[in-house]
């Protein structure tokens, strides 16, 4: 997401607080009701949504094995962006993490 592109409903401001989320305050956290809290909120911006559970699962966080923020994942790439489904499949396919789950 770019930042001077207007999300569904959003001002421009808020899309850089968005990026910023994503970018910044995602990868330190470490607190599941926090984790929780954001999904919940980014649950109507698909996008953002599948951007942050992205680097959530595939960046080493403390979050990265949870299963239903995967399963998450997969659900909201399938039903919003089935053209993209097959490249996250193979980002998990590829990811070490995920093979060793298998």
């Amino acid at each position: 997401m770019s930042n001077g592109r207007r999300v569904a409903g959003y001002c421009a401001e808020n899309a850089a607080v968005v990026v910023q989320v994503v970018a910044t305050a995602i990868p330190g956290c470490a607190d599941p009701d926090d984790i929780s809290c954001t999904v919940r909120a980014f649950m109507e911006l698909t996008v953002e949504l599948i951007e942050m559970l992205v680097k959530i699962i595939l960046e080493p966080s403390p979050f990265s094995n949870n299963k239903n923020l995967q399963k998450l994942l997969a659900l909201t790439a399938i039903s919003s962006h089935k053209a993209t489904v097959d490249g996250d499949i193979t980002k998990l396919e590829n990811n070490d993490r995920w093979k060793s789950r298998a």
